[in-house]
């Protein structure tokens, strides 16, 4: 119920459900929001991230019972974001409950009419929406910053130039002068801004601020990565330095959710585990990788032959570290041990199988080490490190061991991250599920080394039915991204038809396998998942893989292969029209 009380020629107060009154003044567009905006120096609060709920009230007159996509990051995690969909009714009018862990940028896309607007909100609080003739009108006691974000120019914040990203591939030389014009650029912007707007809210400035901080941390941060993936020593101490000096400059806290800040963490973190344990293009810690398989693969029985190498290992780097010269031809022997080491381990099936789930945990530990060496602000190294324990988590989708959740808990002070954490961890434990016969026995295929054969066989069931392929990995992205999103609508455009939806999982441990699986709903009649031994997924994939991951192919009616090159899942129409023109031959 609303209730409306004018209070003058200009102004009015409205009540909705019995609620504190609101007063609210004409508005004449020609002058602009701005001109109608008193100054409000009130600093913007840090975020605690404590999750909470945040009601969206709105009404889409020209939306009527229609779907429309919510997306917004999710705090800790720059892998995946927050997508869910709403309903409008017979009237446009809708209501969504978000659970937000802070201030967060969250995009409304109704694909039906092309439409999309963005809107800053904050748990605990609530909105109402009006969108009419494209442009959003924002109520709420805490809307005004939605409503000046609404107004910058865009990407008028955002210091990681187009120019440095993918697919470009610019020097260290080029990314650090690119990012420091962008700074320049971006500071410009908001001094105009503020110079034609002086009453913009502290609220504003500060995120502004950090908006531009955060973009060039990101580009500075992904940068360094490329570094251990070419090759290089080290990256240009330019990037470093400036790096070090945004984030002296920025607050610790930062007000907002980024998602260029976990970037920027997850880049950085990797580098500096580089610099500390690189040997040659390999990055390892063979002490730490020698006490995570004692700890972890209680049962493996380690070969002599490599208990020798990390025996050398130890013995070799003794001797470096007692000798005051730098000795080139021992340590070209110390880093090859390293690389020995690994690849006699990796063909260990037990350890094959194992691998992904020892380098999370070993990863993880190197990046508290590494994140003690820093000596970062408390609550810096607070968010590093939770947003290091979620990548671990989020990597394979299991639970952490309790060993090393319980460190994790205890170097995580902050209450809302240590939440955030538990309830992920707790989510992660295995639960029952019906996986509706989806996932198949790697029985039929026993014996079988030939991938032409061990695809006959796969495939024998599904004669007259065209089968579409997926090789994917829980250690890949955007293998995930693409099962969780856009797999579902293309699976329910061809419900019922004789389609056949087949998945191979690459190096991915059986409890990750079944936990996605699980999470993402990717289930039922039509759907099909193998996880082979690593010689027969192999074998598969030197038939099937088109150069990367994720990899999409289709057989025709009579089990043959028709393309390893197939429409991927979010070329959702193309790839529904390619599989209806197999189906009519």
């Amino acid at each position: 119920r609303a209730d409306f009380q004018l209070t003058s020629d200009t102004t009015c107060t409205i009540t909705v459900d019995g609620c504190k009154p609101q007063t609210y003044r004409r508005w004449d567009s020609r002058k602009g929001i701005f001109a109608y905006l008193p100054a409000d120096n009130t600093p913007p609060a840090p975020c605690d991230y404590r999750t909470d709920t945040t009601v969206v009230r709105g009404y889409l007159p020209n939306a009527k019972n229609q779907q429309f996509d919510i997306i917004y990051d999710s705090v800790l995690d720059d892998t995946e974001q927050c997508r869910l969909s709403a309903q409008t009714d017979s009237t446009g009018l809708f209501e969504v409950r978000l659970p937000l862990s802070g201030r967060t940028e969250v995009i409304f896309i109704n694909r039906h009419q092309h439409l999309g607007f963005e809107m800053w909100l904050t748990p605990k609080e609530t909105y109402f929406v009006c969108l009419q003739h494209d442009t959003p009108g924002l109520m709420g006691a805490d809307s005004r910053l939605s409503l000046e974000m609404d107004h910058a120019p865009e990407r008028a914040f955002n210091a990681s130039p187009l120019s440095c990203q993918y697919p470009n591939e610019p020097d260290d030389s080029t990314v650090l002068n690119e990012i420091r014009k962008a700074i320049t650029q971006c500071e410009a912007n908001l001094d105009s801004m503020l110079k034609a707007h002086p009453n913009l809210s502290a609220g504003f400035r500060q995120m502004a601020k950090e908006l531009i901080g955060h973009s060039a941390l990101r580009g500075l941060g992904e940068q360094m990565y490329e570094t251990p993936v070419e090759g290089r020593e080290q990256t240009l101490p330019g990037i470093v330095q400036l790096t070090d000096s945004l984030l002296a400059t920025l607050p610790a806290i930062p007000c907002f959710i980024s998602d260029d800040y976990d970037s920027f963490w997850n880049w950085y973190s990797t580098y500096q585990d580089y610099l500390a344990n690189r040997h040659g293009r390999m990055t390892l810690n063979a002490p730490l990788l020698e006490q995570t398989i004692a700890r972890y693969l209680t049962d493996f029985q380690m070969p002599d032959s490599i208990a020798q190498l990390f025996d050398r290992i130890e013995t070799l780097k003794s001797e470096l570290d007692h000798t005051s010269t730098e000795n080139n031809v021992k340590r070209a022997i110390y880093d090859s041990l390293h690389f020995r080491v690994y690849e006699a381990l990796d063909r260990i099936p037990e350890f094959h199988k194992a691998s992904l789930d020892l380098w999370k945990i070993m990863n993880l530990q190197s990046n508290w080490r590494n994140f003690d060496a820093m000596q970062l602000p408390t609550s810096r190294k607070d968010y590093a490190e939770a947003r290091s324990t979620m990548e671990a988590l989020r990597q394979s989708h299991t639970a952490l061991p309790e060993y090393i959740f319980n460190e994790a808990m205890s170097r995580v002070q902050e209450p809302g991250l240590r939440d955030i954490l538990a309830r992920q961890q707790e989510a992660y434990r295995p639960t029952d599920f019906d996986y509706q016969g989806s996932l198949q026995s790697n029985d039929i295929v026993t014996g079988l080394t030939d991938g032409q054969e061990i695809l006959k066989r796969i495939l024998a069931p599904f004669r007259r039915k065209i089968v579409y392929t997926d090789i994917w990995g829980s250690w890949c992205t955007p293998c995930k991204h693409d099962m969780k999103n856009y797999a579902p609508v293309v699976k329910e455009a061809l419900k019922g038809r004789d389609v056949i939806f087949l998945y191979f999982a690459n190096r991915t441990p059986d409890a990750s396998w079944k936990q996605i699986i699980k999470e993402y709903g990717c289930v039922g009649p039509q759907t099909v998942h193998y996880n082979l031994p690593a010689e027969q997924q192999e074998a598969v994939e030197r038939i099937l893989l088109n150069q990367g991951y994720p990899s999409y192919g289709l057989f025709d009616k009579n089990g043959r292969l028709v393309t390893k090159d197939a429409p991927r899942p979010y070329e959702q129409d193309r790839l529904v029209r390619t599989i209806e023109e197999l189906l009519r031959k």
